[in-house]
């Protein structure tokens, strides 16, 4: 298959790997309290911490730079990822692909 003349594919691969925002939620996390996603997906956090430096985890690994007074950041994550927190809480929303 040649698919650099299918466009049919290429809108089919588009969509799928588009967000699924009518199917969004919110969720908490914190140093305590963490959210596995339940398929791929995408998570995005912003929150205003000015009283503690924090970063967002993800399966325990630190992503991105420590901000005292704004986190925020959109991730492409994979189904059964955790997300967590160094510091702080905050709300995150978790948008599933399309294709899922």
């Amino acid at each position: 298959m040649n698919i650099d003349n299918d466009s049919t594919f290429k809108e089919r691969i588009s969509t799928y790997c588009s967000p699924n925002y009518a199917a969004g939620v919110n969720a908490t996390v914190s140093t305590s309290t963490s959210y596995t996603c339940p398929s791929v997906g995408y998570i995005v956090l912003c929150w205003n911490n000015t009283s503690t430096a924090s970063a967002i985890k993800i399966n325990n690994v630190q992503i991105g730079a420590v901000k005292k007074l704004y986190l925020d950041g959109q991730y492409l994550v994979d189904k059964g990822d955790v997300i967590g927190l160094t510091d702080g809480s905050a709300t995150l929303s978790f948008f599933p692909l399309k294709g899922v």
